[in-house]
């Protein structure tokens, strides 16, 4: 296993994401959702841009498509939010929180195609 440096506080390697890899996602409680794209994915988690501020633990359902007619749906938490500079938009590290073994699978599969 590769050593992760002292300020990476991520427990599995990350990569980051070539070609668009869209995402839906629905905020909870609230009912607000959306369409963004994933920056980098883990298994993990993932980083998504938002057009606005959530709070940090709020959920989040996702689906997204990592392979051509498969969804993968999970459900996160917002780990951590950062406004872009000079931007009005938000970066956004979701951490999984629940999902399935053949979601994880995927993502799993996914990442080590890509490294």
């Amino acid at each position: 296993m590769p050593e992760i440096p002292w300020n990476e506080k991520r427990r599995t390697e990350r990569i980051k994401i070539n070609q668009p890899i869209p995402v839906h996602y629905e905020l909870r409680p609230h009912g607000k959702y959306g369409d963004t794209v994933i920056q980098d994915i883990s298994e993990g988690g993932i980083k998504i841009i938002l057009d606005e501020f959530v709070p940090r633990l709020c959920r989040m359902a996702i689906q997204l498509n990592l392979f051509p007619e498969r969804t993968t749906s999970a459900f996160c938490k917002i780990s951590w939010l950062q406004n872009i500079p000079k931007s009005y938009r938000y970066q956004a590290g979701l951490e999984f929180i629940d999902i399935s073994l053949e979601g994880r699978s995927e993502i799993a599969e996914y990442v080590k195609l890509h490294k």
